[in-house]
């Protein structure tokens, strides 16, 4: 990604999901959700940690 985020994809049965992350707090991440909304995406925010 241009922007220099880590970007990787995930396959789950016939469709492909895209991540964007990690990212040190919830805070960062959502400040990343506001820029990809920006560009017209519909980004949603997920805690994968424990």
């Amino acid at each position: 990604m241009a922007e220099g985020l880590h970007v990787y994809t995930e396959k789950i049965g016939h469709n492909i999901r895209v991540r964007v992350g990690g990212f040190p707090t919830h805070e960062a991440a959502d400040k990343v959700r506001h820029k990809l909304e920006a560009q017209g995406l519909h980004p949603n925010v997920v805690n994968l940690g424990g």
